[in-house]
């Protein structure tokens, strides 16, 4: 069984960051998805028209930006319809994981 993974550097990850929609949103309800490579573009066409009860999401390049308004828990646009739907790997982290690898990836290896 194969498992895929996913290596970001700084410069990727500060990217993501950076660029992140919602940054009104209550932060505890700020997902990023990760995506392993660029979806197809009629892909991303045929996602980006899904419509969810107190749900928002955003692609851009490689990641689904999401802002689930009733938390996680309740989402229904979750990593594995997302991976589904654009046809790529990917991962969801949240908003606090995102910052924490950002801090990690910019230690020097021990």
């Amino acid at each position: 069984y194969d498992v895929p993974a996913l290596a970001l550097s700084y410069s990727d990850l500060n990217r993501i960051l950076e660029r992140a929609p919602y940054k009104e949103a209550e932060p505890k309800k700020r997902f990023f998805t990760v995506l392993k490579q660029m979806p197809d573009p009629e892909n991303i066409v045929a996602f980006s028209t899904l419509v969810f009860d107190g749900e928002a999401f955003e692609v851009l390049d490689n990641c689904v930006y999401l802002h689930c308004k009733n938390g996680a828990a309740k989402a229904k646009l979750n990593n594995t319809l997302i991976e589904r739907k654009l046809q790529v790997p990917a991962t969801t982290r949240n908003l606090n994981t995102m910052h924490k690898m950002l801090h990690l990836a910019m230690e020097p290896p021990v």
